[in-house]
């Protein structure tokens, strides 16, 4: 099983439901999905960055061409294992709310 990053960007309110669609249909496994909503020059969009786990490189290439073909979607890039920012999700501490 090979492991990528992706980032995918967007317009378009439907435009996670798509991807997500895509994902789906071609029985991708998502081991990491973060998504971002981003305004530019009056459009709305998301920026996503997901870690999926595919077959081969083969199936990899495939996922990347169809996501790239979506109406909403304007860019697929292939990130490099290092660039992908890792967040830590941290749970509150209740006295520090009060």
């Amino acid at each position: 099983m090979a492991r990528e990053a992706l980032s995918v960007t967007t317009v378009g309110s439907s435009s996670i439901t798509a991807v997500a669609q895509t994902l789906l249909h071609r029985r991708v496994q998502v081991v990491t999905l973060s998504v971002v909503r981003v305004r530019t020059d009056g459009a709305d969009g998301y920026d996503m960055q997901l870690v999926v786990e595919l077959p081969d490189g083969a199936a990899v290439e495939l996922v990347v061409r169809q996501l790239d073909r979506l109406v909403d979607v304007v860019e697929v890039v292939r990130v490099a294992p290092g660039q992908v920012s890792e967040r830590l999700r941290r749970t509150p501490d209740p006295a520090a709310r009060a």
